[in-house]
């Protein structure tokens, strides 16, 4: 949590010198292969602060090996989900690619669906070099950058001052340059992002969701209405996609997916079936419980806010028999609110298995 560098090691060499260094040793693919782990683990046995380590670390890929490595990895397994950053492949899968791939000539490789042309003759290379150090670490996974040189660059001139200071919160810059550039009424999504929260917290009892949801709950509520800079009429179709395209920084694959559809859902509670069984694979039965539950909760949390002028600014929730009664704090005539909350009433019923009252 400190995301300030401890440590760092600058290795001269790279995939293409490493190639050029055990060409010449009439050796098969495999043999160079392991000649490489073996000259990688000599170098980092002498890296001392290495060994202190701690086992929670995570091995984050940056550059065109690693994006290529992810690349294919999605192709073989049939990702539904097209985007390079934040990519996880067990290290598992890993070692089944590396294994093929080390036995194979280099016009073979330079054919592998997904690599990148003129890549074929350094990849082993690079793939051997990702081996030495997984194995040597005990990485249980590779975390795939989409971001590189260029986008370090870019940041470094657009937010200098995480050059003394790291960025507290990478997901909530990363919504907050979306909402500004999307044009979103920010202090409407944030107080319906803030309702929401009540809710979650108090219906808690009910919905039995952990803690971890609340990071799809906060992406769909503060960028719900981003649709609206292509068109209102549906625009809650067009959030789910803005959202599912969004490339956000500090959110996995999963959460994202359940944003876009949980945003989808908060004007009608029909959801886009053909993009929704896309994505079923990536999600358990308990995700697909929590996107309709929390759809609701967006829905409801627009509704308190529906004239934008931050009427209702507190929600206590009591639950009494079949119904949920909710009575709203309010600093003016919220009956526009309440009313358009209301028409909420059988998703909320189908969801909750509760009535839905507010006051």
């Amino acid at each position: 949590s400190r995301k300030n560098i401890l440590a760092s090691e600058t290795l001269q060499f790279g995939s293409v010198t490493l190639t050029d260094l055990f060409k010449n040793d009439n050796l098969t693919p495999a043999e160079k292969s392991a000649r490489v782990v073996e000259f990688i683990n000599e170098h980092l046995e002498r890296i001392e602060w290495l060994k202190q380590v701690e086992p929670d670390v995570q091995f984050v890929g940056v550059g065109g090996n690693f994006r290529n490595l992810g690349r294919i990895s999605r192709i073989i397994k049939k990702y539904p989900f097209d985007m390079m950053h934040n990519y996880q492949l067990p290290v598992e899968e890993f070692n089944q690619m590396y294994n093929t791939i080390k036995e194979l000539p280099t016009e073979t490789v330079a054919r592998i669906k997904g690599l990148s042309s003129g890549r074929g003759d350094t990849f082993p290379t690079a793939l051997a070099v990702i081996k030495a150090v997984i194995d040597y670490m005990h990485f249980d996974k590779i975390t795939v950058s989409g971001c590189g040189l260029r986008e370090g660059a870019m940041f470094h001139h657009a937010v200098p001052s995480t050059d003394e200071k790291p960025l507290s919160d990478i997901l909530g810059h990363s919504l907050q340059t979306l909402m500004h550039y999307f044009d979103i009424n920010i202090p409407h999504a944030e107080h319906v992002y803030n309702l929401s929260m009540q809710l979650f917290k108090q219906l808690k009892v009910l919905h039995k969701l952990p803690r971890c949801y609340i990071k799809v709950l906060r992406v769909a509520t503060l960028l719900h209405d981003s649709g609206m800079r292509i068109k209102y009429y549906d625009h809650h179709k067009h959030s789910s996609y803005i959202i599912l395209n969004s490339n956000l920084y500090g959110i996995s694959h999963k959460d994202l997916v359940m944003a876009s559809m949980v945003a989808g859902g908060h004007r009608k509670n029909e959801f886009n079936d053909v993009e929704f069984l896309k994505y079923r694979v990536m999600l358990t039965d308990e995700d697909v419980d929590a996107i309709r539950k929390l759809s609701v909760i967006l829905r409801i949390a627009e509704s308190f806010d529906r004239s934008m002028s931050g009427l209702i600014t507190g929600i206590n929730c009591d639950v009494l028999g079949d119904s949920v009664i909710m009575k709203t704090e309010t600093e003016g005539d919220a009956s526009l609110e309440i009313k358009d909350a209301l028409s909420s009433s059988n998703e909320f019923r189908r969801a909750y298995g509760k009535n839905l009252e507010i006051l």
